[in-house]
């Protein structure tokens, strides 16, 4: 018999729309909670810890000084950081990516790589709002589903080949 006991937070109710992506995130060691054991899902993400993250989950040899790293991230930015740290591959925009993203904005082609890699699936159906601020629930999701990261993930839930966190 084999379990595998992700690791919970007390503010991520069990019908959370990212409670998977949290949890195994956070079990795998790549996400933190707070002392109190809370998560805050809606809480802002700041620039600096985003790209900090990110240089450790796809890039470990990237550098992460960055503009302004205490100002909240967009998803904008989230997205077009994911781009240039490798965590999707470029691929040539063919349309709009989202309707409220015109194909000539400025992270147009980081947006496009990144729906086609399946990295904004939470969207799908709706607009983008490239200027809202990214929260840890969303950056969770994003993550979850960054090719690499996804495949760690798939790996530790994998029961025919053993799960481990490395």
């Amino acid at each position: 018999l084999r379990v595998l006991r992700l690791l919970s937070f007390r503010d991520v109710d069990e019908i959370y729309w990212a409670r998977p992506p949290i949890e195994r995130l956070a079990t795998m060691g790549m996400l933190r909670g707070y002392p109190d054991g809370d998560f805050k899902p809606q809480e802002r993400v700041r620039r600096q810890d985003f790209a900090f993250l990110l240089a450790r989950l796809i890039s470990p040899e990237a550098k992460t000084g960055i503009a302004n790293p205490k100002r909240y991230i967009t998803r904008a930015e989230a997205v077009t950081m994911i781009y240039n740290f490798g965590g999707v591959t470029p691929v040539p925009v063919l349309e709009s990516p989202f309707p409220d993203i015109p194909g000539r904005h400025w992270a147009a082609a980081a947006i496009y790589a990144a729906k086609s890699a399946g990295v904004l699936k939470y969207l799908e159906g709706g607009n983008f709002n490239p200027g809202k601020d990214l929260t840890r629930a969303e950056m969770a999701e994003m993550l979850s589903r960054v090719p690499s990261v996804k495949a760690r993930i798939d790996y530790l839930l994998d029961f025919e080949r053993g799960f481990e966190v490395k």
